[in-house]
Order: structure tokens, then C-alpha cells, then sequence
């Protein structure tokens, strides 16, 4: 979509009660290009995403007053009681939203897909993955009955996810680095949080911003989260045992290991071992 091509369409839903009790619900979604008034003064009841793909235009709440630019692409998150307007210059932006609420949206907020303090991210570049799902959930909110709460539930989640997938660092942030391989390359080492920041080249407040970019985590929850997932290949694909493999992932106190690997995967490392190992 663009601006010259003047596709304007909204659906909504009154949602569905079982998926905002337990997860989330989809509960409308547009796309709307060209000069059109703007929001102000509004409180919606569930959060929003505004991915604004095309143009210009201008953000304000009670935390930024004065309000602040949004300059294409970028993404525009709103939050339920919280009073905001927004709307496009005069010569118009292409917009993109879903209205969502629902028990996920806690853990989103959790594992840093938005920020509120940070309600305007610019993108480098339009998030296109996003945008391909419209289609698919205009004919899943038009749709009747649970069938389509479900398919319009999973295709906002899907535009969520990629939407924050494509966000871009801010300026003299760490940029566009592989920070997953290289922070996986140590993860086993048993050093300091600060001295995994340096061997990056970066501060422990860049090294926590990006890997929470990156991952939803802080740094040392991935770090647990790294070390989990390989002791977990190395128990099913090997047979070293417990101590052996505690070790080998950065834990010099299998006792320690064992409590953890239980409370995280729900299983004894044995246990898990005897579950998931296939037969010689």
C-alpha cells in the first residue's frame, strides 16, 4: 500500500472471551492511506499498533506534551487509558493497525516487545513481513464465530511479532550486529555481565538494551536460556552424564544445575534424558 493508491478498510470484532482470558484477542484492524484527520484526545480500552509505512506526522500523550515527530517507517504502540492523539501531516502517511487485548499482552510487555516509555521506534526500513498479513486478517475479522477469532488472534500475534522483529537501534545504539552468535559464543564461560559487555566493545546498558532487543531477555536470563537449551541437545544426543554436561555448559555445581534445569524445563535432567532420548 501507498499513498496513491487510497486503500482504506476496517474491521472489527467484539472479541472473544476465552482468548483475551487466556491469551490475546484480535479485535479489529485497518489499512488507510492519504489525508485524514487526526486522533485527539482518545483513550482506547485495549492496546493498539500503528505501523506507519509511508509519510509523516506527529504523536502526543501526557509523558511527550510537545508532542513528538513520526517519521516513516515506524511503529506507533498505544496503550489502553492512556490519552493520546495522532495523525498524519498534511500531506498524509499510509497507516496499518490492529486493536488487540488479552492476559498476552503482559508477557509481551514482559519479554520487551514494546516499551512504554518508548512509544514512537523508528525502522530502518518498512516491515514488509508485517504488512503481507493484512490481507489474511481482513478475511479472518469478516469471517463468524470462533473459527476466525482464532485464525484473527494468531495472524495479530504473527503482525506483532514481525513488527517488532524489524525494529531497528536507535541511533548510537549497537546497530545491526549479529549479537545472538556472538553473545552465544561465550554464553558457556562463567564471567561477569560487565566483562560479557566488554568483550563485545559494548557498556553493560547497551549490552542490556540490545540483548533485550534481540531476545525479550536480560542478559543473564539468556544466558540461562542458552545454557539450558544446549544441556537439554546434550542429554538427549549424548551420554555424558549430568556432572559432565553441568560443567560443560558453565555450571561448576551440578547440584545447582539440576534445581535449575528442573525449574526451567519442568523435568529432573535425568528424567528429561529418559523422555527424550530415542533408542540405539
Amino acid at each position: 500500500m501507498n499513498l496513491r493508491t487510497n486503500v482504506n478498510w476496517s474491521q472489527f470484532l467484539a472479541g472473544s472471551p476465552p482468548l483475551r482470558d487466556h491469551s490475546l484477542t484480535c479485535l479489529g484492524a485497518g489499512e488507510h492511506s492519504g489525508a485524514y484527520r487526526r486522533f485527539d484526545g482518545r483513550r482506547l480500552a485495549s492496546h493498539a499498533l500503528v505501523i506507519v509505512s509511508e509519510g509523516s506526522g506527529r504523536y502526543v500523550d501526557a509523558r511527550h506534551p510537545s508532542g513528538r515527530s513520526i517519521e516513516a517507517p515506524s511503529l506507533v504502540w498505544l496503550y489502553p487509558g492512556i490519552e493520546h492523539g495522532y495523525g498524519p501531516a498534511s500531506g498524509g502517511w499510509a497507516e496499518h493497525w490492529v486493536l488487540f487485548s488479552g492476559r498476552a499482552t503482559f508477557a509481551f510487555e514482559q519479554l520487551g516487545v514494546w516499551s512504554r516509555s518508548n512509544p514512537i521506534v523508528e525502522l530502518a526500513a518498512a516491515p514488509s513481513a508485517a504488512l503481507a498479513l493484512f490481507g489474511e486478517l481482513r478475511s479472518a475479522l469478516s469471517g463468524v464465530g470462533e473459527r476466525s477469532q482464532l485464525s484473527a488472534s494468531i495472524l495479530c500475534q504473527r503482525v506483532i511479532e514481525r513488527a517488532s522483529a524489524s525494529v531497528s537501534a536507535s541511533a548510537g545504539d549497537v546497530g545491526q550486529r549479529d549479537l545472538v552468535a556472538e553473545f552465544a559464543a561465550f554464553a558457556f564461560t562463567t564471567i561477569s555481565v560487565r566483562e560479557r559487555a566488554e568483550r563485545l566493545g559494548l557498556t553493560v546498558v547497551q549490552l542490556r538494551a540490545a540483548v533485550a532487543r534481540a531476545s525479550g531477555f536480560t542478559p543473564l536470563d539468556y544466558v540461562v536460556e542458552l545454557r539450558i537449551a544446549r544441556a537439554c541437545e546434550l542429554l538427549v544426543e549424548t551420554t555424558a552424564s549430568v556432572r559432565e554436561i553441568s560443567a560443560d555448559v558453565g555450571y561448576d555445581d551440578p547440584a545447582y544445575f539440576t534445581r535449575l534445569f528442573t525449574r526451567r524445563v519442568g523435568s529432573a535432567p535425568t528424567v528429561f534424558r529418559e523422555q527424550q532420548a530415542r533408542p540405539a
